[in-house]
């Protein structure tokens, strides 16, 4: 099954609209804003804890997440990033767009394409 035909993007007024509708659903509904910070320290502490159990136990910031009784993933915000996740996979999917490419400008091979993002990735790191 191949996916459908490349469509337009959205009108940025209308997708910035729709997703203001979004957080504002989430102030009513939840008390508190979107966000994603809380989802990548449970799940660095969690993966921490895999390893070295005893250096999240001796750390106060650590140990509030994770350890003995308690579970990393009961935060929502873990939850809002998964389907933040998904949600971009199925969009891209249903837009045409979900494809694997290596986007460079003139003149810019592949390889140095991909070596000069993961030095940036590396620095900004």
């Amino acid at each position: 099954m191949q996916p459908p035909a490349e469509r337009p993007f959205w009108n940025p007024y209308v997708a910035g609209f729709c997703l203001g509708l979004v957080l504002l659903g989430s102030f009513l509904v939840m008390g508190f804003g979107l966000g994603s910070s809380s989802a990548v320290t449970r799940l660095a502490v969690g993966a921490v804890d895999l390893v070295a159990p005893k250096a999240v136990e001796a750390n106060a910031y650590f140990s509030q997440y994770a350890g003995p009784g308690k579970k990393v993933l009961e935060d929502w915000m873990v939850f809002e990033v998964l389907g933040v996740f998904l949600g971009g996979l199925v969009g891209a999917y249903s837009g045409g767009r979900l494809r694997s490419e290596v986007l460079r400008g003139e003149g810019v091979t592949k390889g140095r394409r991909l070596a000069l993002a993961g030095a940036g990735g590396g620095v900004i790191g």
